[in-house]
């Protein structure tokens, strides 16, 4: 089957999945199990930049695996005499995998909230919005600072170790551009291209200022009746000195000042694996579904929850500046 087709018949089945409402109850005629990815696609909170982007992929098991390559074991030198032989070359992988955890909140609405409600909001669609927004900024967060601890989900600082083959770079002082411009290199030299910086706003600040002081720029004045306006710019981009390539700046919340992540989103062609050349993507097992749990009181309680990890094999391809002043 070609490339084309079967990515073909992957989105079919994203799409099947993504309207199929699947009821499941022990009351006869009552549903209690409810498919909410339609509903938590449409909501997508500034708070969960890394989540909006991250590619989506349907799993199934309980874990992803996939084999991490490592080196080339070259016997020898390239060059052999006619009717020879080659010299031999040979692969290192190390096993690596992502196991499916288990993520999720309850909430609920009360009888006379609804019906409150019943002329111009429904409570229970409010409550439901409500719960999927904070339950993707607890995976955002996760996604950033989970340490492995607990139920062993490493998040992008973690992930991003110097024993993974990451770049690590311990600045201990003032950020310059230099420490950014070889973090990029490092990334280069083990052929990756580092899409985004994650930063805090802090840093975001400090980025913007050397950008800035290094060169010529333009101040923009806007003038009005009521007063006036100035500002010097923000620098959303900077330009990889290696390739040219435009790396995002993305300020986040969730990041503590004084460190910056780079992070690939591609593998490098020769050691794409079975998902191609995604190298960072959110594996899903389950889809945002909500449960009716049952009445507390004059309370109706719900379940909502999802079974989802996230592969990082291009992490080797990564960086991480820490100590920054």
């Amino acid at each position: 089957m070609s490339e084309e087709w079967r990515n073909v018949f992957q989105r079919l089945e994203e799409q099947v999945s993504g309207l199929q409402r699947t009821i499941v109850s022990t009351q006869t005629g009552f549903p209690v199990r409810e498919n909410l990815l339609p509903e938590a696609l449409s909501v997508f909170p500034v708070e969960t930049p890394v989540l909006n982007r991250l590619a989506r992929l349907m799993g199934s098991g309980t874990a992803v695996s996939w084999r991490e390559l490592t080196g080339f074991t070259r016997v020898s030198g390239v060059f052999y005499a006619e009717g020879g032989t080659p010299n031999a070359i040979t692969s290192a992988y190390v096993p690596q995998s992502a196991a499916y955890k288990l993520m999720g909140r309850t909430f609920g609405v009360t009888g006379f909230a609804r019906a409150a409600g019943a002329n111009f909001a429904d409570q229970l669609v409010t409550e439901r919005n409500n719960a999927v927004i904070g339950l993707k900024q607890d995976i955002e967060d996760a996604i950033i600072n989970a340490d492995g601890s607990g139920d062993s989900f490493e998040g992008l600082i973690e992930q991003i170790d110097a024993g993974n083959g990451s770049f690590v770079n311990p600045i201990g002082g003032a950020l310059a551009i230099d420490d950014l411009g070889e973090a990029l290199r490092e990334c280069h030299d083990r052929g990756y291209q580092v899409n985004y910086m994650l930063v805090n706003a802090l840093q975001a600040e400090q980025i913007n200022n050397l950008i800035l002081a290094a060169g010529t720029h333009s101040v923009t004045v806007i003038r009005s009746e009521q007063g006036m306006m100035a500002g010097q710019g923000r620098v959303t981009h900077l330009i990889d000195p290696i390739t040219g390539y435009a790396v995002e700046i993305i300020p986040h919340r969730n990041l503590t000042a004084g460190t910056i992540l780079g992070i690939p989103e591609k593998l490098p062609a020769p050691v794409q694996g079975r998902q191609g050349q995604n190298g960072l993507w959110w594996d899903v097992l389950l889809d945002y579904t909500e449960v009716e749990i049952g009445i507390t009181g004059d309370t109706m309680k719900y379940f909502l929850k999802t079974y989802a990890t996230m592969p990082f094999p291009a992490r080797r391809g990564a960086f991480k500046l820490t100590g920054i002043s």
